[in-house]
């Protein structure tokens, strides 16, 4: 099933720039990295620790999800976000749409599976 968004979204998905920090074991020391906007990342050594520490700076990452409800066999509305579990995927997503792929099996639908082309 393909969703049409009503207004085009921004989704960043960036990833983050990952910080190695080399700690040493009787080297207790802070490292302080700056992330921008007066904020720092900083990275605690032990001294016990030997090895490296992966740290990055907050960050959003934001993508859409396939919820909301589809009509059954007799008209009742049934939420794709069903108990816990999503019956719905999100396969494909740009700033105008959102391509699902749902398991209907679960409410008795006649196909288990339905994504548009």
């Amino acid at each position: 099933m393909t969703f049409n968004n009503y207004n085009n979204e921004f989704y960043d998905t960036a990833e983050p720039n990952i910080t190695v920090t080399l700690c040493e074991q009787g080297v207790e020391k802070y490292y302080s990295y700056p992330c921008g906007n007066g904020v720092n990342s900083t990275v605690y050594c032990d001294g016990i620790y030997s090895g490296f520490i992966n740290s990055t700076c907050p960050y959003n990452v934001s993508y859409p999800v396939c919820v909301g409800n589809v009509v059954n066999s007799t008209y009742n509305a049934v939420p794709l976000l069903y108990g816990h579990s999503n019956l719905c995927s999100t396969q494909e997503f740009s700033s105008s749409e959102t391509k699902c792929s749902c398991s209907f099996e679960q409410l008795g639908f006649a196909n288990s599976s339905i994504i548009d082309p």
